[in-house]
C-alpha cells in the first residue's frame, strides 16, 4: 500500500493495495479532508473501484460505513472508538 499526500493536503489516497482481497487490485481509498471553519474538518471517503458489481462490495460497503461513520466518529467524539465489528 503507498501513500499519496498526508493529513496536511486535502486528500490523501492509498493505493497500490497488496495482499488484500483480488477484487480490490487497482483500487485506491480516498480521504478528502476539507477545512470547513477553524475548529471543523469534513472528510469524504472514497474506495475508488469497489463497485455494487463485485461480490465483496455489501460486505466490504457496511464495513466501511462502520469504520468511518461509528468507529471513526466515536473515536473523534471520545477517544475510544470501535474498530472491531464483533467484540
Amino acid at each position: 500500500m503507498r501513500c499519496v499526500g498526508n493529513v496536511s493536503t486535502p486528500t490523501t489516497i492509498f493505493s497500490n493495495l497488496k495482499d488484500i482481497e483480488e477484487e480490490w487490485l487497482d483500487s485506491e481509498i480516498v480521504f478528502l479532508f476539507k477545512d470547513l471553519d477553524k475548529d471543523t474538518i469534513e472528510l469524504n471517503f472514497e474506495h475508488q473501484g469497489l463497485t455494487p458489481k463485485l461480490n465483496c462490495y455489501e460486505i466490504c460497503d457496511a464495513g466501511w460505513t462502520h469504520f468511518i461513520c461509528t468507529s471513526l466518529k466515536q473515536y473523534l467524539e471520545t477517544g475510544k472508538g470501535v474498530p472491531n465489528l464483533v467484540e
